[in-house]
């Protein structure tokens, strides 16, 4: 990041203030919203993560599985969006002032990449849900065991971050 300032009209403005700015529809209102609804988002998946580490024996259907699964995934794009300094904590971000960790930075965080690549993995994670339900209601003969539900979540992962 550029460490020059601007000076105009008497006020110093840094760019990444500017950069921040730019951003359409970043308001306060919208880093409120936001904030509330990764405060609800993080403390209510934890609670049903919470709910699997205390009653292991849930962890017995697959349908269980991926609903504990689309818990994780939520309390990391919670936790992602809240980190990220175009949403939630604007000016308060610490900016790297080195420009290898500056360049790092805005490839990986300024860029969402995580963000939408969770984003993409939750939507994943509900179509194979809605498969898993889908075949135990019309095709109750097929049961999907745990085995290739681990293998599908293990193909998942790896596809998100190709």
């Amino acid at each position: 990041m550029n460490s020059t300032l601007i000076i105009s009209s008497s006020t110093v403005t840094s760019p990444t203030s500017l950069l921040i700015k730019a951003v359409v529809g970043i308001t306060t209102a919208t880093q409120v919203t936001y904030s509330i609804i990764c405060t609800i988002a993080f403390l209510g998946n934890t609670l049903v993560i919470l709910v699997f580490v205390w009653d292991k024996k849930l962890l017995n259907k697959s349908y269980n599985i991926l609903i504990l699964s689309l818990a994780i995934v939520d309390v990391l794009t919670a936790i992602t969006l809240v980190t990220n300094p175009a949403f939630v904590i604007g000016d308060g971000f610490p900016y790297p002032t080195n420009s290898v960790l500056g360049e790092l930075f805005c490839q990986v965080i300024w860029s969402r990449v995580f963000l939408f690549q969770l984003v993409v993995f939750s939507v994943y994670l509900c179509l194979a849900l809605t498969q898993e339900r889908w075949f135990a209601i019309m095709r109750p003969q097929i049961v999907f065991c745990r085995a290739p539900l681990e293998i599908s979540h293990c193909a998942e992962w790896a596809t998100l971050y190709k």
